[in-house]
């Protein structure tokens, strides 16, 4: 079965801010090299409860990504700010 994850990107340089990327972290693959996110279903109530449980894993990531996103931001944001707060201390 697969999961789904994300990872933290941090920023780089002045205009270009902290990112997420959201990934595909396991999955299985068939002889024909297929990414497959399931076992084989064979009724109606696997299809569900496989759909049903990569939606609550989306949700998952996109909950903790924007979290971590609005952080990372924030961090980015106070730095900067230290950096000004510096330079016109030295100035």
């Amino acid at each position: 079965m697969a999961t789904i994850s994300y990872f933290n990107v941090p920023a780089k340089g002045k205009d270009t801010g902290p990112g997420i990327h959201i990934w595909l972290a396991s999955y299985s693959g068939d002889r024909d090299g297929d990414i497959l996110l399931s076992r084989r279903l064979t009724n109606q109530s696997d299809v569900d409860r496989c759909i049903d449980r990569l939606i609550a894993q989306l949700e998952r990531v996109r909950i903790q990504a924007r979290r971590d996103l609005v952080i990372a931001r924030e961090k980015v944001r106070r730095d900067r700010m230290g950096r000004r707060a510096m330079r016109e201390m030295v100035t």
